[in-house]
């Protein structure tokens, strides 16, 4: 489903692509806590870890979007295009300027930003016409240098000759360089003279954007992507700019800085005591793969979501692109899957809170099974060191010691293997068995199984929220349309408000003839969303499909809205809807 309504799988969501975002309880509370610092206008530096392909510029668009766009001022920046730090300032005001283009503000501020955005230019090209310079001009000296050099005599009178015009040549070869440098240091100081007044400018005018009502966030992305001290040496020469200017700047990291930045000490590490808080987004968990392949992909055994959940780690823009994960020459998926599942099933796994840890140990895990088939026999003692380098390298709170026995046990009650026992558990060994058989869950053939607690539905239809936003539409003239609208139920039943049936009449060829539609109403932390799914049954033509959406909803003792108009689109109807389901619900109360 997800390919009717996003053209690319891997790229982040923007627009209407961002209702596609898959949540469960953790993101939920982590977008709340993002929208409430922007409600609240809590200005201050905050930092976005997370695995690299996670969502994290896909989920602060979601967070923003609850907004009006014409209550803030979003300004992203790509450190990707930044090919050194000097160039942060140019790229920061170039965005800003295409954004005051578009959003009614007094003509005298867009004036003056307009014309800081000239200055700032020219300082950008006029440093780089200086490098330029500098680099011509050492150039020249060390040409002329190896030029003189070279025309030393070989005759020994010759030598002591140039002996001494060398020594005269050398000493204004030194004179000159020595110039260059004062020269350049003399032009870099000036250069950071001219960049700390346009920063103090800069700051000036965001406080007075934000005087116009506009509520300034700043997005600076991909930092993992420049070098380790890019961050350090940003808030270095920047950090007056993040911190005085009534900016609410998000730095998206992925997790191996945002590991350094949480577990540094604000005694010997500075960089932490920048930021207001620290949040990360975590990877999928099985279930939440479930849900998603599910809903969007339409697959129904359980096999394909625990061979995703290896294949991924959970990483979201992975499992987009699950099914051309798997190379041709390995034939172990599923059993790694197995072991994969087993291993991370355990309670020194899964019994910390922290998502970051739980993270860390899925891609752990996955490392160590890798290793395992790859050399098909470990001494259990090797196995203790693996895991102990990894904990310790990511600040993982377990005892490889404390695992180890766990990890046994789950080996030898797996077919796959063959367990040789020792005097001491570490000089045990496991062993790949040469011919592999199936995983339990393959021979079961698992099917997928969405909540089936009617008390989950219970509060379906109970109240009608109104909405004045469009709807997204799912699929038209699509017999499939209710199947779509059922997946999307069940694995967002929570957020579920409501569910309407639309019975459309018409006239054809002198006979009345009737269509179905649908519209659904779900409440998300970052708003209201409305999906509709438009005329996918027809009384003349196909199989009545509708029923198929009605008997779920009797099935789960959903009230039932059914309401009739003319052969008109949904989104032309939408608030007489609103209102005659309103009708329906407060009539059976």
């Amino acid at each position: 489903m997800i390919k009717n309504y996003k053209k690319s799988l891997i790229e982040p969501l923007i627009g209407e692509e961002l209702h596609i975002f898959h949540s469960n309880e953790d993101i939920d509370q982590l977008s709340k806590n993002i929208v409430k610092i922007i409600e609240d206008k809590l200005h201050g530096c905050y930092l976005l870890g997370g695995f690299r392909g996670t969502g994290k510029t896909s989920f602060l668009n979601l967070c923003c979007a609850k907004f009006h766009e014409n209550d803030i001022i979003k300004i992203n920046l790509d450190c990707n295009k930044l090919i050194e730090i000097g160039n942060f300032l140019f790229f920061f005001i170039k965005e800003l300027v295409k954004i005051v283009d578009s959003i009614p503000i007094s003509e005298q501020l867009k004036m003056e930003i307009l014309k800081l955005h000239e200055q700032v230019s020219f300082k950008n090209i006029d440093r780089k016409s200086q490098i330029s310079i500098n680099k011509v001009l050492h150039n020249h000296l060390s040409e002329e240098s190896q030029n003189e050099k070279a025309s030393l005599s070989f005759s020994l009178l010759d030598k002591l000759f140039n002996l001494a015009t060398g020594q005269e040549s050398l000493y204004k070869y030194k004179q000159d360089e020595n110039a260059s440098i004062e020269n350049s240091q003399l032009v870099e100081l000036e250069m950071r003279n001219d960049e700390f007044i346009l920063v103090d400018k800069l700051s000036d005018l965001l406080r007075r954007l934000v005087a116009e009502n506009y509520q300034l966030i700043l997005v600076i992305d991909e930092i993992d992507k420049q070098g380790d001290i890019f961050l350090q040496d940003l808030f270095s020469r920047y950090k007056n700019l993040f911190i005085n200017s009534h900016l609410i700047s998000f730095f998206v990291v992925d997790q191996n800085q945002y590991q350094h930045i949480v577990f540094s000490s604000e005694l010997d590490d500075c960089l932490k005591t920048y930021f207001t808080r620290l949040f990360y987004l975590p990877t999928f968990n099985l279930k939440d793969i479930q849900n998603y392949l599910y809903r969007e992909f339409q697959v129904k055994n359980m096999s394909e979501c625990y061979k995703a959940a290896y294949l991924t780690n959970g990483v979201i823009r992975k499992i987009n692109t699950f099914n051309y994960l798997e190379d041709d020459y390995n034939n172990y998926i599923m059993q790694k899957a197995e072991l994969y599942h087993e291993l991370l099933s355990h309670p020194e796994f899964s019994k910390y809170k922290s998502t970051y840890i739980t993270d860390k140990c899925k891609f752990i895990v996955k490392d160590f099974i890798e290793l395992l088939f790859y050399r098909k026999k470990l001494h259990m003692g090797q196995i203790v060191e693996v895991f102990r380098q990894k904990f310790n390298n990511h600040n993982i709170p377990i005892s490889p010691e404390i695992i180890l026995v766990s990890i046994l046990d789950i080996i030898k009650n797996n077919d796959n293997f063959k367990v040789e026992d020792s005097s001491t558990i570490e000089e045990s060994t496991i062993e790949l068995e040469a011919s592999l058989s199936n995983p339990h869950f393959i021979e079961y053939d698992e099917k997928i199984n969405p909540s089936e607690e009617l008390s989950d539905y219970h509060k379906i239809n109970t109240s009608i929220l109104k909405i004045k936003s469009n709807p997204i539409k799912i699929v038209e003239r699509d017999y499939q349309g209710f199947e779509h609208f059922i997946r999307i139920i069940e694995t967002n039943f929570r957020s579920v408000k409501n569910i309407i049936l639309v019975k459309k009449i018409s006239d054809f060829n002198g006979i009345e003839v009737d269509n179905y539609s649908a519209l659904l109403i779900m409440e998300k932390p970052i708003g209201l969303i409305i999906y509709s799914v438009e005329e996918c049954s027809f009384s003349y033509e196909g199989p009545p499909v509708e029923e198929e959406l009605l008997s779920f909803m009797k099935e789960k003792n959903i009230k039932i809205i059914l309401i009739e108009t003319d052969d008109e689109p949904i989104n032309k109807n939408l608030q007489f809807l609103i209102e005659q389901a309103d009708k329906v619900i407060y009539r059976e109360l």
